[in-house]
């Protein structure tokens, strides 16, 4: 797992597609001229082998677990710490 806080540490991004995705993002980013990067999102690379435990300890965000109660996905009370995700199409490429 790698949490990616430049668009220099998405170079070490071996996915072709992916890296495009987040340095577009970094480019989006970059837009705010008065926040630093950090202060606007974070990145996380999640790799074969990392486990959702180790995520959510990374990030200190609850991902299968509940903000304010104990109940678990997939229980169907469970209420997600996000608001929305974005689907990312594999065969889309961009070019910056």
């Amino acid at each position: 797992m790698q949490r990616l806080h430049t668009p220099t540490d998405a170079a070490r991004i071996a996915d072709e597609a992916m890296r495009c995705v987040i340095l577009q993002r970094f480019a989006e980013l970059a837009e705010y001229q008065d926040f630093t990067f950090d202060e606007l999102a974070e990145f996380w690379l999640v790799e074969s082998g990392d486990t959702i435990e180790q995520l959510e300890t990374a990030t200190e965000v609850p991902i299968v677990h509940g903000w304010f109660s104990d109940v678990r996905y997939p229980d169907p009370d469970f209420a997600p710490a996000w608001k929305s995700s974005k689907r990312i199409r594999p065969a889309t490429r961009w070019s910056l």
